[in-house]
């Protein structure tokens, strides 16, 4: 005898199963959470040391992001007590490459006690379209760092690195479909899923309490973007005013070389015998190699791990 299903109701919400299938993840990190009695909510300043530790440089910007995850972190707190919660304001990250956009992502990953998504948005499709990840898997992804609870997702962080690959305008249609689809997750979004492939053990996640932080270079972007210069760079209006809190970081200092090398010598004790004086002599020889090299100057801290790992290289192999 067949059960009866109810009519399904004719609303906007999307069904996403969890557990059927594997997903093809593109530079894709999840941070899973076990249910907590009290969350410790760090402070700005905790938060803001914490992010200087790995990223060099960049006060401005980190004390601007450090408040505003404070404030993510206090809403939820706030909305246990009072059923609602300030209106939340997303985070824009716009800086040039090597800046530490990317750096901050993962450092952020390992610092909040709510659970984090790390996306790349390059590998992000549109709903229908094969060879990505489309949006509606971020909640999927989201769901499995807390086990199916979507009490504990829904004040979840979801970490957009570069968003501005998706004002592609030789790929128009498909990356404005994946910037409606972003869309419909930042707004009072409703997601149906079901644990472990169970038909009838469908949960919902409710988005409009996820906190996003988006990350990009925007070659062209002037200085001190507003919602306007988003959309002539390539979003659709609705995207380009839900990304409320825009903070630009600054390009990588050459002073900064020092200390990002130093720091990534005294890695590599961990594979050879490097006392003090040598971490000292091969950081001055990279430096001053990095220094040298126009293209390391345009590419930033990325150069910095490269240069470093062809270095050691030799080393390491006759060990």
């Amino acid at each position: 005898m067949k059960k009866k299903r109810g009519k399904r109701k004719d609303t906007n919400e999307t069904h996403v199963r969890s557990g059927r299938n594997s997903l093809k993840c593109h530079s894709v990190v999840l941070q899973r959470v076990n249910p907590p009695t009290e969350i410790k909510i760090p402070p700005p300043r905790e938060i803001y040391a914490r992010l200087s530790k790995t990223i060099l440089g960049q006060e401005k910007a980190l004390k601007s992001l450090s408040v505003a995850v404070y404030q993510h972190l206090c809403r939820e707190r706030i909305f246990k007590i009072c059923g609602k919660c300030p209106q939340k304001s997303n985070v824009l990250l716009v800086g040039p490459s090597g800046c530490g956009k990317t750096l901050i992502g993962q450092a952020l990953s390992s610092l909040v006690p709510n659970p984090f998504v790390f996306v790349n948005a390059a590998g992000l499709v549109e709903q229908g379209y094969r060879g990505g990840m489309h949006v509606e898997s971020i909640v999927e992804m989201l769901i499995k760092t807390v086990e199916g609870n979507s009490k504990l997702a829904e004040f979840g962080i979801v970490f957009i690195d570069e968003i501005d690959k998706l004002c592609d305008i030789e790929h128009h249609y498909s990356t404005i479909g994946v910037q409606k689809g972003l869309l419909s997750l930042i707004d009072s979004a409703i997601f149906n899923y079901e644990l472990g492939g169970e038909e009838f053990d469908r949960k919902q996640l409710r988005t409009k309490n996820l906190l996003f932080v988006f990350a990009g270079t925007f070659n062209s972007l002037c200085s001190e973007p507003t919602a306007e210069d988003l959309i002539k760079y390539g979003f659709i209006p609705e995207l380009a005013y839900r990304m409320g809190n825009i903070i630009e970081m600054e390009p990588f200092k050459q002073d900064l070389f020092a200390p990002l090398v130093r720091k990534m010598v005294k890695e590599y004790v961990a594979y050879m015998d490097i006392n003090h004086s040598s971490v000292n002599v091969y950081s001055e020889i990279i430096n001053s190699i990095l220094l040298g090299d126009e293209k390391c100057h345009k590419s930033g801290g990325r150069a910095v791990a490269p240069l470093i790992n062809r270095f050691f290289e030799d080393k390491l192999f006759e060990i």
